[in-house]
């Protein structure tokens, strides 16, 4: 049975200090992005990585923030997106063992205050008609 990728979203009491202080590298403002960026990058297992961006002022002025555009699963060795990840079909083990490594990584950026896992909507239960 394949494992469930859980989901994220900023934390409300999210601030550029708690960022300095954790993993992710504060990436200087170019001409094409004016505004401060952060970027965290880590190895979850053979070649592939968790990467994430986040733009602190977008985020709290617009709150756009998506954990599936903004948060990539990336395949180091081929240099695109890990596309196995991203597919429900696919149930082995090495896909399992990386949404685990993902959870964990993720885990424990709410653990520092970066992420809280996201609140999805329930779906709601269909009467039974008779």
């Amino acid at each position: 049975m394949r494992e469930v990728i859980k989901r994220y979203e900023l934390d409300d009491n999210l601030t550029m200090k708690k960022m300095d202080k954790s993993e992710f590298i504060r990436l200087r403002e170019t001409e094409e992005w004016p505004t401060i960026r952060y970027y965290y990058s880590k190895e979850l297992c053979d070649s592939i990585e968790v990467q994430i961006m986040i733009c602190p002022w977008e985020h709290i002025l617009h709150d756009e923030f998506d954990d599936k555009k903004d948060i990539q699963i990336y395949d180091c060795f081929n240099e695109r997106i890990f596309e196995p990840f991203y597919d429900e079909e696919r149930d082995y083990p090495f896909v399992n063992d990386l949404i685990k490594e993902y959870n964990n990584t993720m885990d424990s950026l709410v653990e520092k205050g970066i992420f809280k896992p996201k609140k999805l909507d329930k779906p709601k239960k269909l009467l039974k008609v008779i």
